[in-house]
């Protein structure tokens, strides 16, 4: 078939009611728009199943299980799962314990920021950013989550440059989720604390930071996180 050309297709008495009812739910103008939105639609769901496979493999090959099968579970003390998938934008409270050096410890909120495509094949480890219940006031290496906004109990702060990949089993429960502005943003800033930069780029980052003193969040007396 020929771009631009025109075809009809005949359908049954009963597909050709659900495409005019699609229609008038979906304010379309005719029923060609119809069927071209659900030709997208279906393109969309094959590449996402395609790629969802791809990271299945992946994650099974990179835990030498590259025949198929689960994945192993890590060596060391064992540890209750969680009942429910962990996903992409979820605060979940972890165990970080023990810490090394300048790494968060203790128990405490995380935030999910690896992509749902390897949350849902099992995938033995996930990449957070922790949260500091210590707020520094601190805006380049940080992000502001008033209490609440997902579940936790008390204002904190994302901490950007502290991404690291913890094993599921660390996750104890679910908090709740972030809407999509400031997940977003954390996920920005720990992407650009990864990337080299220009001095030019660095000024332009700290220039569209709130000042010192205009700071809105509330600042702690001691210094440093917990």
């Amino acid at each position: 078939m020929k771009a631009n050309t025109k075809s009809s297709i005949t359908l049954p008495a009963e597909e050709l009611r659900l495409v005019k009812s699609l229609k008038a739910r979906l304010r379309l103008k005719s029923n060609v728009e119809v069927v071209r939105q659900g030709l997208f639609l279906l393109q969309q769901t094959t590449e996402c199943a395609a790629l969802k496979e791809a990271y299945r493999k992946a994650s099974l090959a990179a835990h030498g299980h590259v025949g198929g099968g689960r994945c192993p579970r890590s060596p060391g003390r064992r540890g209750v799962r969680l009942s429910t998938p962990v996903t992409h934008g979820g605060l979940y409270v972890a165990d970080l314990n023990p810490r090394r050096g300048t790494e968060p410890g203790k128990t405490r909120p995380v935030l999910v920021i690896q992509t749902d495509l390897l949350n849902a094949v099992g995938h033995p480890s996930t990449v957070v950013l922790p949260c500091a219940s210590r707020l520094t006031g601190e805006s380049l290496l940080s992000v502001f989550l008033p209490k609440g906004m997902a579940g936790n109990a008390s204002d904190c702060e994302i901490m950007i440059d502290q991404a690291r990949a913890i094993d599921n089993r660390r996750l104890k429960r679910r908090l709740g989720h972030l809407p999509s502005g400031p997940a977003r943003q954390g996920e920005e800033e720990a992407a650009a604390a990864l990337r080299p930069v220009t001095v030019a780029q660095s000024r332009r980052r700290v220039s569209i930071l709130p000042a010192a003193g205009a700071h809105p969040r509330p600042r702690a007396g001691a210094t440093g996180r917990g």
